[in-house]
C-alpha cells in the first residue's frame, strides 16, 4: 500500500498499532491518550468514536480493552486514512462518513453500550472542506459538545456511557449541556500539567438514565515538582 505526500505511518509504540496521519490534518493530542485510559471500557462493549480522525482513540481504546468500536467522522480525507488505518492493522471496525447529527439514522437508536469522544474541532482543528457542510455546523465549542451530547443520547442504550474531553474551565458548561440532552454525569478527573498548576482538561463520564451525582476522581498531574514525568503519566504512557 502506498503513502501519499504528506501522509505518514506512525507507530503507536502500543500493541503493534499504527496510525496514518496527514500533514493536512490535525495529529490526535495527549489527550486522546488520556481519554482512552479514562474510559474504562469492557471487551463485551459496543462502542462509537465520534470525530475519530484517523483513528488514534479507536485504536488505543481498542489496544486496552479489546471492545468492538465503530466510528463516525465527517472529513473526507479523514475517512479515507482512517479506513487505511484499520486497513493496516488488520481491524475489522465500521467506518462511517457522517456528521454527528445523522449518526443514529445509520447507525441505530439505542444500540451501543459506549460513545466516545475527543473530535479536533473542539480545539478549532478538523472542518468540513464542503462549505455547505461545514456551514451546517455549529462553530462555537459549547454548541458543538451539545451536537456530540444529541447524538450520544441516541446512540447509547439506557444505562450506556458517554466519555468526552474537555476544557477544565469549562466544565458546569459542559454538564449542562450533557444534563440537557438526557446523560448524567457520574464521574470526572481533572488534569494539570503539575500539582500546583490549574487544571486544564477535564475527563468525563455521563450516563444515560443514570440518577443525579457525579464523583470527582483524584487529579492527574503529568509531571512532578521537578517536572520529570509523574509516575501516573508513565503507567499511561506504557513507559513504566
Amino acid at each position: 500500500m502506498s503513502i501519499d505526500e504528506g501522509v505518514r505511518l506512525d507507530d503507536l509504540q502500543y500493541k503493534g498499532l499504527y496510525i496514518y496521519q496527514s500533514s493536512s490534518l490535525p495529529a490526535f493530542t495527549q489527550d486522546t491518550v488520556l481519554l482512552a485510559d479514562f474510559a474504562k471500557l469492557k471487551q463485551t462493549d459496543n462502542a462509537v468514536d465520534l470525530g475519530a480522525g484517523t483513528g488514534a482513540l479507536t485504536l488505543l481504546a481498542y489496544g486496552r480493552y479489546k471492545a468492538s468500536f465503530t466510528c463516525v467522522e465527517i472529513n473526507p480525507e479523514a475517512v479515507r486514512l482512517l479506513r487505511r488505518t484499520m486497513e493496516y492493522n488488520k481491524l475489522s471496525v465500521p467506518v462511517y462518513e457522517l456528521d454527528f447529527s445523522n449518526s443514529h439514522k445509520a447507525l441505530g437508536e439505542g444500540v451501543f453500550s459506549a460513545v466516545l469522544s475527543n473530535p479536533p474541532y473542539f480545539q478549532g482543528g478538523t472542518k468540513s472542506p464542503d462549505a455547505d457542510r461545514e456551514q451546517s455546523r455549529r462553530s462555537s465549542k459549547q454548541n458543538a459538545l451539545n451536537e456530540v451530547c444529541c447524538a450520544a443520547f441516541r446512540l447509547l442504550r439506557h444505562g450506556g456511557k458517554f466519555y468526552c474531553s474537555y476544557p477544565a474551565g469549562a466544565l458546569p458548561q459542559a454538564f449542562m449541556h450533557m444534563q440537557n440532552n438526557g446523560l448524567m454525569p457520574k464521574r470526572y478527573r481533572l488534569v494539570a500539567n503539575t500539582i500546583k498548576a490549574p487544571p486544564y482538561l477535564a475527563l468525563i463520564m455521563a450516563q444515560k438514565g443514570a440518577k443525579p451525582g457525579a464523583k470527582a476522581e483524584q487529579l492527574l498531574f503529568l509531571r512532578d515538582d521537578d517536572f520529570t514525568y509523574s509516575n501516573e503519566y508513565l503507567k499511561i504512557y506504557h513507559m513504566e
